[in-house]
C-alpha cells in the first residue's frame, strides 16, 4: 500500500514501548517521501499524549517494530471495499454540487462556484 498524507494507520511502537497498555497506537501520515518511506506521522494514544515519530517503514517480514499499517478493518474489510466505498460518496457529493450549482444558476456558467460563493460569506 502506498501511503498517503491524511491517511489513518496504527504504529507500532519499538519494542518494550508501551502506551496506555497497547504497542500499536491509532496514527496519522503527515510526510511522505518519494520512495514511499513515512518521514513523519503524528501518533495520538491519549488526548494529552502526542507522538511525533520520524522515518517510519511499512510493517513486512524484515521489519516487526518501529514501523506502520494499516488492518483490514480500517480499509473495511479487503481494502478495495473501503477505497471504492469513498470514491463512490466523493462521486455523490460531487454530483451533489454539480445539481445545486445549476439549480443557482441553470443554462449559464456561475461567475464562482457554490464553494467559493459560500467561503465568501462572514460569518
Amino acid at each position: 500500500m502506498i501511503p498517503k498524507i491524511g491517511m489513518q494507520c496504527l504504529y507500532r511502537q519499538r519494542p518494550g514501548q508501551i502506551r496506555q497498555g497497547h504497542q500499536d497506537l491509532p496514527a496519522t501520515i503527515t510526510r511522505v517521501n518519494s520512495d514511499g518511506t513515512v518521514t513523519r506521522r503524528i501518533v495520538i494514544p491519549d488526548s494529552v499524549d502526542v507522538i511525533i515519530e520520524p522515518k517510519i517503514k511499512p510493517l513486512s517480514q524484515e521489519l516487526s517494530y518501529h514501523c506502520w499499517h494499516v488492518p483490514d478493518y480500517m480499509m473495511g474489510g479487503n481494502g478495495g471495499e473501503r477505497i471504492e466505498l469513498l470514491q463512490r460518496e466523493i462521486a455523490e457529493l460531487q454530483e451533489r454540487v454539480d445539481a445545486l450549482e445549476n439549480k443557482r444558476s441553470p443554462g449559464r456558467p456561475p461567475k464562482a462556484s457554490l464553494l467559493e460563493t459560500a467561503a465568501s460569506f462572514k460569518g
